[in-house]
């Protein structure tokens, strides 16, 4: 249920923001946490979850063009 309400968090549109500081600090926020999450895999052995995640790492790639690399 948490992943669902980040996954809608990620989807907030730039209008809601009164300038770019404050959508940055927003995404800096959820991204850090979905950091944590992974770093730690704390729930993702679900797989409800893990597709959760999965979406929750897609949302961010579509509304705020981000790039992930991932460190072997």
């Amino acid at each position: 249920m948490a992943l669902e309400c980040l996954v809608r968090l990620a989807s907030v549109r730039r209008s809601l923001f009164t300038n770019d500081a404050a959508r940055s600090k927003f995404l800096a926020h959820l991204m850090t946490g979905t950091k944590e999450i992974l770093q730690t895999g704390q729930g993702l052995a679900d797989h409800d979850n893990y597709h959760e995640y999965c979406r929750l790492l897609g949302r961010f790639r579509v509304n705020y063009q981000v790039i992930f690399f991932i460190r072997l």
